[in-house]
């Protein structure tokens, strides 16, 4: 399954963690953003790159801020959400909120943490919650 993360900028070295364990079990995670040096941010030709990787993927992992969170409203992450409920993408949201009204359409999913967002991935994969905690604790230690 193709994952794309959606989060603040600030976040990269976290989205990172979240992305390799993802793809500790056979998830694809098509996020180039999370590459880009501090200064390649504000490159204007990045917001097409992650519009084409958001239009591949199969579901999005949106993170939530809490109100006030510096660079918290400068709306990368909100724009990418939109496209994604836009394309009939599944989407969980990560974390305090609802931030917005559209973290409240039906269909969204959320949950307050990237461990449990991976968890219903891996249920929706046919895995089973028994071995969840296992595959995952296996998966960090190797």
């Amino acid at each position: 399954m193709k994952v794309y993360l959606s989060a603040r900028f600030g976040r990269q070295a976290e989205m990172r963690r979240v992305a390799r364990r993802l793809e500790s079990l056979g998830h694809k995670v098509p996020c180039t953003w999370l590459m880009l040096d501090d200064d390649d941010g504000d490159d204007p030709s990045q917001p097409a790159v992650d519009l084409a990787e958001i239009r591949e993927c199969d579901v999005m992992i949106h993170f939530s801020e809490k109100p006030g969170t510096p660079g918290a409203a400068r709306g990368g992450r909100l724009v990418e959400l939109g496209m994604a409920e836009a394309l009939g993408k599944r989407i969980i949201v990560v974390g305090p909120g609802p931030e917005n009204i559209f973290h409240q359409l039906p269909g969204v999913a959320r949950v307050d943490t990237s461990v449990d967002a991976i968890r219903i991935l891996y249920l929706s994969d046919g895995g089973s919650l028994n071995r969840f905690d296992d595959v995952l604790n296996r998966k960090q230690e190797g």
